[in-house]
């Protein structure tokens, strides 16, 4: 039986070759929601070059229907493949290394693997060793911590010691989105010498160019739920370890200074169970109209600049990609200690809150929205001088995809 490919007609299994293609690179991700490695990774597919030819193997559980994900319709679009298997734990180990291999030999070998699961990522890689897959990047997304029960963290972190291993014998390159995300992801001490470079994620910054008043004004009432008042917000997927929760002691705090406020976390639900939890707090502190849920959105941009301050409490971020889109849009930006400094882009916009004082936020985000925002142009400009316009960041990428030893930043290893 033919391994699953997703095409634009779900019913082909097979697509006319691809022309004129030097380099062929697999992308190998979860489905492909929003998340800051699935738009780090999808700014790599926008720019690339026309001779790299980029496909995704998709790993999932079962229930996934292939075609389902925010991203899946673009990446088709653009002439990219979605190959699906089964994760290791679904399929079980003999069943994902027959189903691998078969997907190699169906559509060939690629120059590259570069995988993006973290602590998943170890049987992946012994996978594309045994197939003859000569490049092997392994990309960390996170500083990694495990929650949930004792039982789910102990199997958590033998699988991170057990890939650790994979990643230090069979390994090429060891790359993340910052120093915090490598050294929790790669021993220093079982390497090989292997490369270990910070890749930024870059964004485009022109999309942003195009965010005009007249689109601001015809969002925020969507954020807002038509209140008026003082306009914060979060984006990214709705888990513990966001702390979302603590927006509601912010909104709190506004309000004991009789400063109305609305909330908005922006964002797939993925824990229904703390979801509900907050739904359940904001209600109990007489706020449930001023924390709103909007869902997953594919308007960031629109989104960011039509907030008055981006707020972010979470409790540790890799590299934390919606504080650089947030800059991006030229919106201030209240951020917790969790996240690494590289994301202030050194536009005035970005302050840093050590610890979970309510108090303390409410009068960060009161500063913070007296900030005048820059121009466009200073904001393109620190974000390609910092290294993370995307298409910049993609040249090179590509050029370190093709030449093992090139640093994809501007030269900086770990």
């Amino acid at each position: 039986m033919p391994a699953p490919l997703l095409t634009r007609n779900p019913a082909m299994t097979v697509r006319n070759p691809i022309q004129n293609i030097s380099h062929k690179v697999w992308h190998v991700v979860g489905p492909m929601n929003q998340g800051g490695a699935e738009v780090m990774v999808m700014e790599l597919l926008r720019h690339k070059s026309p001779d790299t030819q980029i496909d995704f193997l998709v790993h999932h559980r079962d229930g996934y229907e292939a075609g389902s994900a925010a991203f899946d319709h673009e990446i088709l679009a653009r002439g990219a493949q979605l190959l699906t298997i089964k994760t290791p734990v679904q399929s079980g180990l003999a069943s994902y290394f027959r189903s691998f291999k078969q997907r190699v030999r169906q559509y060939g070998r690629p120059d590259v693997i570069h995988i993006h699961l973290n602590a998943r990522s170890g049987l992946v890689v012994l996978a594309a060793r045994l197939n003859g897959i000569k490049r092997i990047i392994v990309h960390s997304h996170a500083a990694l911590t495990f929650r949930g029960s004792l039982g789910y963290r102990i199997f958590a972190q033998a699988e991170l010691q057990l890939s650790k291993l994979i990643f230090a014998a069979l390994a090429t390159d060891f790359w993340g989105c910052s120093h915090e995300a490598i050294d929790s992801l790669f021993a220093r001490w079982l390497s090989r010498g292997q490369p270990r470079v910070v890749i930024n994620n870059a964004i485009d910054v022109d999309s942003y160019k195009a965010i005009t008043p007249a689109i601001i004004a015809a969002i925020r009432p969507e954020l807002t739920g038509n209140r008026s008042g003082l306009l914060i917000g979060t984006v990214g997927r709705i888990v513990r370890h966001k702390n979302a929760g603590f927006l509601i002691d912010v909104l709190d705090a506004l309000r004991q200074r009789d400063i109305l406020a609305t909330a908005v976390i922006v964002g797939r639900e993925q824990d229904s169970a703390y979801c509900n939890e907050l739904r359940a707090a904001a209600d109990a502190a007489g706020l449930s109209d001023a924390l709103r849920f909007v869902g997953p959105r594919d308007d960031i941009p629109a989104v960011m600049a039509a907030l008055d301050v981006f707020v972010s409490p979470a409790l540790r971020e890799g590299f934390g990609l919606v504080g650089a889109e947030a800059q991006a849009a030229g919106t201030p930006c209240v951020l917790s200690t969790g996240f690494p400094t590289p994301i202030d882009m050194g536009l005035g916009l970005v302050q840093f809150v050590d610890g979970f004082d309510a108090e303390i936020w409410a009068e960060a985000i009161l500063s913070a929205r007296k900030i005048t925002r820059p121009t466009f142009e200073a904001i393109a400009q620190s974000f390609t001088e910092k290294g993370f316009s995307a298409r910049e960041n993609t040249a090179r990428i590509e050029r370190a995809w093709r030449n093992p030893g090139t640093f994809p930043t501007a030269g900086e290893a770990a």
